[in-house]
């Protein structure tokens, strides 16, 4: 599938010199087109030709998100405490962490969240991945190597996707 966007990207001459860098499928069908540069994503956003020419039943809604791994996240901030399965993160969790970690120049508005850890009674720190807007925030939560979540702080590190080939049992995919 890759290979098939990436010709219909090379066959119209505005999108020429772009390539997909890696597909991540949804739950629903749906999938995210990852490109290796916001300046190649943005190119590709700005002419969705080449997507419908490539799958004529795809919308374009083609966006580039900079993952950034935070550990030692305090889980009572971040989680729902209401909800009592222990995977829900609040609501307003995405406009703290941009208030908290943004500055003049950046903005660090967090597109998603996703919890890494899995939860447990006595554990009271995890880990989360943020995916970020632009490069230019997850460049500054990178150098500066903490996120604040409310009144705590969190390491922060570069979050490396890791292939694995094995069917995950709990969903079947």
């Amino acid at each position: 599938m890759r290979d098939a966007l990436n010709r219909s990207l090379r066959n119209f001459k505005v999108t020429e010199g772009i390539a997909i860098q890696y597909i991540r499928l949804r739950q629903m069908e749906s999938m995210d087109l990852v490109f290796p540069s916001e300046e190649h994503t943005v190119k590709a956003r700005s002419h969705p030709r080449w997507l419908t020419a490539a799958m004529p039943e795809a919308r374009m809604r083609v966006e580039q998100c900079y993952p950034v791994k935070c550990e030692g996240v305090v889980e009572n901030v971040v989680m729902n405490l209401d909800k009592d399965d222990g995977r829900t993160l609040r609501d307003a969790v995405p406009t703290e962490c941009k208030d908290q970690n943004s500055t003049e120049d950046v903005d660090c508005t967090a597109m998603k969240l996703n919890r890494l850890s899995k939860s447990h009674l006595k554990k009271r720190v995890g880990s989360l991945v943020i995916w970020l807007r632009h490069k230019v925030a997850a460049d500054h939560l990178l150098q500066r190597g903490t996120a604040v979540f409310g009144a705590s702080g969190a390491f922060c590190s570069e979050f490396l996707r890791l292939n694995n080939p094995d069917l995950c049992y709990n969903c079947n995919k």
